[in-house]
């Protein structure tokens, strides 16, 4: 029988000051003021020209007459105004804390447990709803490619469609594969791939879930691209309370977010194994 070595107290100290994540869903998108009034709490919407890329051509600078000397048949391609709709519904984190003491500083630590946990769930909250967007594509539907494969036909599907940056949303196991097969390379405090786009690795990106549920094969994960995220967020809310007849003092902290993505939405099944390289 083992007897448990007895407690040795030790001298208390201040807990090391931790290092904030250096990639993240919050730190790599662009946060825009709400309007005053607080209705973009509601959630958003609003109608996007990015990927209204119809164009036409004519051959030549001037089309030539007819033989006869009237004026040659032709027209000009013309396509009508065709805006995409972009809406983005809030949703709300909130985390609590609560201590049978009249003196516990509830409202910060609450506040201090809300920032612990915000970009975890942000991420989480963010892939939901784009996994779910009416106007997701997915790109060869039922199978498992190669992740260089993958990026190139994200991007490729992409350009195609959208006008602007493209930014490809990975689960954070992916990002060690991206980076050992050289597919990324740093840019400041972001990742981009060769063609330019913004990669964003998310601990909270539920990679195993896609559309309708849909798992990957083991060794394989969601990847998803979209076009321009833009994030609103209210300051963080906190309120405490005190119940003196049990000196049990607790607080709640809580701050809305509207993250909208612009008008393109991709997703694709990629491969980290090493057949799948």
């Amino acid at each position: 029988m083992t007897t448990p070595a007895p407690y040795v107290p030790r001298h208390q100290v201040a807990a090391p000051v931790v290092a904030p994540r250096r990639y993240t869903l919050i730190g790599s998108i662009p946060e825009v003021p709400g309007d005053p009034d607080g209705r973009w709490e509601r959630g958003i919407e609003y109608w996007s020209d990015a990927c209204n890329l119809k164009t036409g051509y004519v051959d030549g600078w001037c089309p030539p007459d007819n033989p006869d000397g009237t004026p040659g048949d032709w027209d000009k391609p013309i396509d009508p105004y065709d805006p995409a709709r972009v809406e983005a519904a809030p949703f709300t984190i909130t985390s609590g804390i609560d201590c049978r003491s009249p003196v516990f500083p509830s409202q910060e630590a609450a506040e201090a447990a809300l920032a612990r946990g915000e970009d975890l769930m942000v991420e989480q909250r963010f892939w939901a709803q784009q996994m779910a967007r009416d106007d997701l594509t997915v790109l060869q539907p039922g199978t498992t490619v190669a992740l260089a494969d993958a990026i190139a036909a994200l991007e490729a599907e992409g350009a195609l469609h959208y006008q602007g940056l493209i930014y490809l949303h990975v689960p954070v196991q992916v990002l060690t594969h991206l980076r050992a097969r050289q597919l990324i390379e740093r840019d400041g405090n972001l990742w981009r791939t060769t063609y330019g786009s913004v990669v964003v690795p998310g601990s909270g990106y539920i990679g195993r879930n896609g559309p309708a549920e849909q798992a990957p094969p083991a060794g394989g994960w969601w990847l998803l691209a979209t076009g321009q995220p833009v994030m609103r967020r209210t300051p963080v809310f906190a309120h405490e309370a005190f119940d003196y007849s049990t000196n049990r003092r607790g607080a709640i902290a809580e701050r809305t977010y509207v993250i909208s993505a612009d008008c393109l939405a991709l997703a694709v099944q990629a491969a980290t194994t090493a057949s799948g390289a």
